[in-house]
């Protein structure tokens, strides 16, 4: 008997990466005993992405946009065609299971799923439930949350009639095994902390605009690990530079800008990081959270995606894990006075990497591996 898991979400970071995840612990579950396969059924990455033990098939990207674009209308013209490769493929395939990770083209995928009538489990990575997800949600048997906060933005028939469980971010928790060699440890001056700043799987160039500017400042003190994005990856390397030559010669080897970081590699700068800036995404979050690192949140402006990275950044702010800088107050002295504060009073900088450690939800990704496999056995009456 072929077991066969479908995955569908968007296109970033935050659902490919949690998939990734899962699908490790899967194979610790006694679905492991039985040949299964995994697939994609979504959008290309927009960043790199290693379909390791996945098999990739391309849905077209389709996006609700908050705000008027050409690109959305143009985005309405693809549904006929979304829908019909759904329709062939989940007939050719007949999966065993659709798991749902948000993002517009995923609802498709489970309204079809539905249709033939194959088991559906939604999780939602932020604290407020996304279109997406929240309609997917009257059609799916589990209901999974990384923020308890999601429940409020569920429909009520949704939580009178489903089983809906927070059970946090499915973060791959073996990235802790990975960190530099001794001999790459050496070129590290042990006094000297370092700043890990985090701009998302395409970027920030808010972000990447006011760490340019603070750069001399902040490379007299600390080092800075500084991830771009692809798109904004030369532009910002440049300006950088320029104004590391122009003001800061003998200090530029402390910056080090990267446009991607593999997750391994990003584990090494995490083991070693004394303070990341980073956006508000739920995947993030967790991940910082579980590595137990003070931060400073800057959440991407509610006119452009929406209420849900400010209150991802409240609610883990809350937990006293991290400073919050809300986007209108995002200014060079602003982010430099908080840069300091943290990394110069020990007390504030002990009492943020509890909190993160206290926010943190442990084993989410076996514990969703767990009930994926028991949706399976239960649904299909399998037995050894």
């Amino acid at each position: 008997m072929i077991i066969r898991i479908f995955f569908t979400g968007g296109a970033t970071g935050g659902h490919l990466f949690p998939i990734k995840a899962i699908v490790n612990e899967l194979k610790e579950t006694p679905l492991s005993n039985l040949k299964i396969e995994f697939y994609w059924f979504g959008p290309k990455p927009r960043f790199p992405f290693e379909f390791k033990d996945i098999q990739p098939i391309w849905l077209p990207d389709f996006q609700f946009r908050r705000y008027f674009s050409w690109k959305t209308i143009v985005d309405f013209f693809k549904i006929p065609w979304i829908l019909l490769k759904i329709f062939v493929v989940l007939f050719w395939k007949m999966p065993n299971l659709i798991f749902v990770k948000g993002g517009s083209v995923s609802f498709f995928v489970a309204l079809i799923a539905k249709i033939y009538n194959l088991p559906i489990i939604v999780h939602e990575s932020d604290s407020i439930c996304g279109l997406a997800n929240k309609i997917s949600s009257f059609l799916a048997s589990k209901i999974l949350l990384a923020f308890e906060k999601a429940k409020e933005s569920l429909p009520a028939k949704v939580l009178n009639k489903k089983e809906v469980i927070t059970i946090g971010q499915p973060i791959d928790e073996s990235l802790a095994n990975y960190s530099f060699s001794k001999e790459e440890m050496q070129k590290f001056e042990p006094e000297r902390k370092l700043i890990l700043i985090l701009g998302g799987s395409q970027g920030a160039q808010e972000i990447n605009e006011i760490i340019i500017e603070i750069l001399p400042s902040l490379v007299e003190k600390y080092y800075v690990v500084h991830l771009t994005g692809e798109k904004l990856f030369e532009e910002t390397k440049t300006l950088a530079q320029f104004n590391l030559r122009a003001k800061a010669p003998t200090k530029m080897h402390y910056y080090s800008v990267f446009p991607f970081l593999l997750p391994q590699e990003l584990a090494k700068y995490y083991q070693i990081a004394s303070l990341v800036i980073s956006r508000a995404g739920s995947n993030t979050l967790f991940e910082i959270a579980y590595f137990g690192i003070p931060s400073i949140i800057i959440p991407l402006s509610q006119n452009v995606v929406g209420p849900h990275q400010v209150l991802n950044a409240m609610i883990y702010a809350s937990y006293g894990a991290c400073r919050v800088i809300q986007p209108g107050n995002l200014k060079p002295h602003i982010l430099l006075l908080n840069i300091e504060e943290i990394l110069t009073n020990r007390e504030i900088w002990t009492k943020m990497k509890f909190g993160a450690k206290n926010f943190y939800l442990p084993q989410s990704a076996k514990k969703i591996a767990q009930l994926i496999s028991e949706t399976i056995f239960k649904e299909y009456e399998i037995v050894f």
